[in-house]
């Protein structure tokens, strides 16, 4: 019983999609057609993606040749000051 439901709803959802697909059949022009197929092309979808990934390349090499600053600092806080020691005598030989 639960088959048959299966396939009687999938029977009629193909017949919503088939009727959908044939209302929506109008007829392109040249310029339409041309766009959708680049569209759908996955050979076009691979192509854009290795210009993003060069134009991505190219900006970090640019970056790289441009001047970098870097700032490190350091703080100690000690809880007493410390002692100074007295100056050692330098021996010469």
């Amino acid at each position: 019983m639960k088959r048959c439901l299966f396939y009687m709803v999938a029977a009629g959802l193909l017949a919503c999609l088939a009727y959908t697909c044939r209302a929506q059949a109008a007829p392109l022009s040249l310029s339409e057609a041309v766009a959708l197929a680049l569209g759908n092309n996955p050979q076009v979808a691979a192509a854009d993606f290795e210009v993003d990934a060069a134009e991505t390349k190219f900006k970090e090499v640019r970056s790289s040749a441009r001047f970098h600053l870097t700032l490190n600092a350091s703080y100690i806080h000690l809880e007493e000051a410390p002692t100074p020691s007295p100056p050692r005598a330098h021996r010469t030989m």
